[in-house]
């Protein structure tokens, strides 16, 4: 399973991932392709992960122990943090 989360991609790109992908709501795209095309899809997306895109991909993985894989670019607020081999999304608070 593959898992998009997809804030600031272009028009183009959203449109080709809805040829593989389901849209349950804006921006969030979920599949249930085999591994190689889960892995070209990700492929294809590396271009477009910059700081501030807002993109975060969950792809499976049964090597691991939770049995998936996040990948995201770093965010102002969210970061990705290994804890005992299973990742997690570590969200800073903003104070106003």
């Amino acid at each position: 399973m593959l898992v998009i989360i997809a804030n600031s991609l272009p028009p183009a790109v959203r449109g080709l991932l809805k040829v593989w992908c389901l849209e349950p709501k804006p921006h969030v795209f979920v599949t249930d392709l085999n591994l190689t095309m889960e892995r070209k899809i990700t492929e294809f997306l590396k271009p477009y992960f910059k700081q501030k895109s807002g993109l975060v991909i969950i792809a499976s993985d049964k090597r691991l122990i939770q049995g998936f894989v996040i990948y995201q670019e770093a965010s102002p607020t969210k970061r990705v943090k290994v804890m005992s081999g299973l990742q997690l999304i570590e969200e800073k608070q903003i104070c106003k």
